[in-house]
């Protein structure tokens, strides 16, 4: 065989041949006999081409969804396997595969000649989600929705309708609904894959709980509580109940009291009410007093007050013994007693005390004596009753506390001092004016007019005393009649012996002094006698 592309030859009886180009081809065929004789046979053989059949790119969708897929280059199309396909036969059918699948096209040309191609349709999974079960609340309560988890870490969560949820793109987002509704929670994986789940939160009304009509009674009665709305009932206080655990207790509080019930319903919702029992009941509490002092008593009523009537007792010391408020002065600590009636009958005592307490009176006395630097001040705090002390000077907003503290003075100054007493729960204050002259109106000198210096260790020198430190600011000099200075010291010194600033004993006869003291002169004359 020759098969005429000047390529290919064979000499098999029935071969097989393809040809690498189209074209219009002689084949030549020579038989040869066992004889050598032979025989030879010409045909024309035209190759078409092949159509260039194309089945796209690969593709990826999600679970669930469809895509289209197209192929090209020949006249008609078969598909293989044609499971997920809406027609296999077509160039461009829809595939809706549930897991990752190649397909094979054979595109046949118009010349009947074919060729084939594949695509692979990969399916990414959706991404796994939990809403939660679906959930029951009682109005005004909160809830957390999603399930643990919601979805895969980092993808992307919307939460629709966003209503009463604090967020909207998380995974548990805290909800609040008003009324019944229904959640569907979105989530989009890496691949661009959403799953959608839904969530319905069923919004319960809360009980009408009714706690009864408030109501009055005398002290030492019953009434029953009459509790509606609810299945189960809790009171408070339950102090005066007889149960607080069932609808209709029986009570005898003591005081007016304000009930409390919770009554919860068959969906475990709650709500509360609450229901005054006022009780006919009279309170005074005790007070304290001070001497001479007088006090209006106030006692705490509740209950019915209509047609009420009032007895003290004892009624020395009251102004008026059948009025609410009388006014109390008594000399001494006193027990009263209230007692009280109203319309209906209803009847109460109550007592307290009223402490008379001791008031202190406040008094002293101011003494000066005279510094260098000004006055010392010597106080003789004369107040009785007292235990507190505190002290004002000029005004001032600092006090000074102590039973005689030191106090401070200019001299030539006027000056207001206020006293306070106290005691636990009284006081008392008075208020002096302390006038303060010249520094030589606080001198007081303690000294001798005659003296005799011969030595017999009787009256040998002159000394002149102060009273008060004055001993680094006070100077004494003595003259004689000429007016020669005989002699000069402070009071440090020992005082002057008769004799001069030379040593010679002075003459006798009347010698003069001048003390110096600040701005202050004190004048006066001594004799020197043997």
């Amino acid at each position: 065989w020759d098969f005429g592309d000047g390529v290919g030859t064979s000499n098999s009886a029935s071969p097989t041949y393809t040809y690498g180009n189209h074209g219009v081809f002689n084949v030549q065929l020579i038989v040869t006999s066992d004889l050598a004789c032979s025989d030879t046979f010409n045909l024309n053989i035209q190759v078409d081409t092949l159509p260039l059949t194309d089945a796209g790119p690969d593709i990826t969708y999600c679970f669930g969804d469809t895509a289209q897929i197209n192929a090209t280059g020949a006249s008609s199309y078969i598909w293989t396997p044609a499971t997920g396909l809406s027609n296999p036969t077509i160039a461009n059918p829809k595939v809706f595969t549930t897991t990752t699948t190649t397909y094979t096209v054979v595109g046949i040309g118009a010349n009947g000649c074919f060729k084939s191609d594949r695509i692979t349709v990969t399916v990414n999974p959706l991404p796994v989600i939990d809403a939660g079960n679906d959930l029951a609340v009682c109005i005004g309560d909160t809830v957390i929705l999603g399930g643990i988890p919601s979805g895969p870490v980092g993808a992307k969560y919307t939460w629709t309708p966003s209503t009463q949820l604090n967020f909207d793109t998380v995974q548990n987002p805290i909800c609040s609904p008003l009324v019944t509704t229904m959640y569907y929670l979105e989530v989009e994986d890496g691949n661009a894959c959403v799953a959608i789940d839904s969530i319905l939160v069923t919004v319960n009304p809360l009980p009408v709980v009714d706690a009864g009509v408030d109501t009055v009674m005398c002290k030492g009665d019953i009434v029953q509580m009459q509790a509606s709305g609810a299945l189960t009932y809790a009171w408070s206080p339950i102090i005066g109940l007889s149960d607080p655990f069932i609808a209709n207790p029986i009570a005898f509080p003591d005081t007016t009291t304000t009930y409390i019930v919770i009554g919860t319903d068959i969906n475990g919702c709650f709500d509360r009410d609450t229901v005054v029992v006022e009780v006919f009941d009279v309170t005074i509490s005790d007070i304290e007093l001070c001497e001479t002092e007088s006090v209006r008593l106030s006692p705490v009523l509740s209950g019915d007050t209509t047609g009420i009537t009032y007895l003290w007792s004892p009624s020395a010391d009251l102004n008026n013994d059948t009025i609410k408020n009388p006014i109390a002065n008594p000399l001494v600590t006193t027990k009263y007693f209230l007692e009280v009636r109203n319309a209906l009958g209803c009847y109460d005592i109550d007592s307290m005390i009223v402490e008379v307490k001791p008031k202190p009176i406040a008094d002293f006395e101011l003494d000066f004596t005279p510094e260098c630097e000004g006055l010392l001040t010597n106080i003789e705090n004369r107040s009785i009753n007292g235990i507190d002390y505190k002290w004002i000077v000029n005004g001032s907003l600092d006090t000074i506390s102590g039973f005689e503290p030191l106090l401070d003075f200019t001299f030539n100054s006027v000056n207001s001092v206020t006293l306070i007493a106290q005691n636990q729960s009284c006081s008392d204050s008075i208020i002096k004016a302390v006038n303060i002259g010249n520094v030589d109106n606080y001198l007081e000198l303690v000294q001798t007019n005659v003296f005799s210096p011969n030595g017999d260790g009787i009256n040998d020198v002159f000394r002149i005393n102060y009273k008060g430190d004055l001993a680094n600011c006070v100077e004494v000099t003595i003259f004689n009649r000429w007016g020669e200075v005989v002699y000069t010291s402070n009071t440090e010194k020992s005082g002057w012996d008769g004799r001069t600033q030379s040593g010679e004993k002075a003459a006798p006869g009347t010698y003069f002094y001048v003390i110096q003291l600040q701005d202050a002169q004190v004048k006066g004359s001594v004799f020197l006698t043997k």
